[in-house]
């Protein structure tokens, strides 16, 4: 091994530097929103090559109770939370973030040895744990629908006459316009498909179709590649609002004409970043600005919700969970869901207090049932 002498020094902004790249652009704009906000501050210029247990632990400790510390550098007014208690499920991505930059380190050599992390956080003072179905923000319906009729004002704005002095700047801005745009497209069509966020943002315009059933009914219809579904298995989606994606993504289409100057081929990006054709969106920012944008009657936003002292962000997993809720409380059986979001049965009998047995009750009685209709005619 060098030593310290024979070695440049290596800081956390240095490590920071080196692996940021290797990530796609939702987990690194993760990564990068803990190293601004929290690992910058606490590991500043220290050498990392000899980085210890004992250093690691005591970030955890330290972090825990960020936000209880009233002179925390990072703590401006738009990011300071209301409660300062922080979420485990908060400090888990951080950790498993944390762990993988030294984890590269380790591999690359730039430290000397991978320290260990802390198994558990749930023992940290001022960390909430919440229930494994109440990590992530729903939507209530009176939420949802102050959501739904604001983006219902943007397709009627994106339909209006540009010459109209009354229609908001948004709308004249070209860059403000297509924001608006992506924004209506990609929330609604998770809302009503229960496709998951980052497989979203990969799609592409061949990935959608319209289905035209024999009793005349149409329906859109998207490909999840296998190299887009987070499982990694290729799976067919209908949408539930029949050929409404379908109409549109005419109107995206005819957005992206009017702010790229050209239409879309089939191979391109259905969100293309604003300034790079061929790059990924990150949307989370967008998504975060709309809702803080959409107040209810007290004036506070649909960003955020209280779960027991708790607050949870909205995202756009939201409008998977509203999805999913949605389609059980109408009747849509737990298999033909799972299949349509492309997750276990198990995973949504955990996340959404569903109980098999009595979900199945119908199913599982039928041929008694039947039996009894039967003889009941007889």
């Amino acid at each position: 091994a060098e030593s310290g002498a024979d070695r440049p020094k290596i800081t956390i902004a240095d490590l920071y530097r080196t692996f940021i790249d290797e990530l796609e652009a939702s987990p690194r704009s993760h990564l990068d929103r803990a190293y601004k906000l929290y690992w910058r501050e606490y590991f500043s210029n220290r050498d990392l090559y000899r980085v210890n247990d004992s250093l690691i632990h005591d970030y955890f400790q330290w972090r825990a109770k960020y936000w209880k510390r009233s002179n925390s550098k990072g703590s401006s007014r738009s990011n300071k939370p209301n409660n300062p208690n922080t979420a485990m499920a908060t400090l888990d991505k951080e950790k498993r973030y944390l762990k993988w930059i030294f984890k590269r380190a380790a591999q690359r050599q730039l430290i000397a040895v991978m320290p260990s992390f802390p198994r558990s956080l749930r023992h940290l003072p001022h960390v909430t744990a919440l229930p494994l179905n109440m990590g992530r923000g729903r939507f209530d319906e009176a939420d949802y629908a102050l959501v739904r009729q604001a983006l219902g004002r943007i397709r009627i704005n994106l339909n209006r006459d540009e010459t109209k002095s009354d229609l908001p700047f948004a709308y004249k801005h070209r860059l403000h316009r297509y924001n608006r745009t992506c924004l209506w497209f990609y929330l609604l069509t998770i809302a009503n498909s229960g496709i998951r966020p980052q497989e979203m943002r990969k799609l592409r315009f061949k990935d959608f179709s319209e289905l035209h059933d024999e009793d005349g009914m149409v329906y859109t219809l998207i490909d999840i590649r296998k190299e887009v579904s987070k499982v990694k298995d290729y799976r067919d989606v209908v949408t539930r609002d029949f050929d409404e994606t379908a109409k549109r993504l005419a109107i995206l289409k005819r957005e992206h004409l009017r702010y790229w100057g050209r239409l879309p081929s089939a191979q391109d990006l259905i969100f293309p970043h604003p300034t790079n054709y061929d790059a990924m969106r990150n949307m989370a920012t967008l998504v975060k600005f709309f809702h803080r944008r959409v107040l209810r009657p007290d004036g506070t936003s649909v960003h955020t919700q209280n779960h027991d002292g708790t607050e949870v962000y909205r995202t756009a997993y939201s409008y998977r969970s509203w999805f999913v809720v949605q389609r059980l409380a109408s009747g849509l059986d737990v298999y033909t869901l799972s299949r349509l979001i492309g997750t276990s049965v198990d995973m949504i009998a955990q996340y959404y207090d569903v109980s098999l047995n009595i979900h199945y009750r119908k199913l599982i009685t039928q041929h008694i049932r039947s039996l009894k209709e039967r003889e009941n005619v007889q």
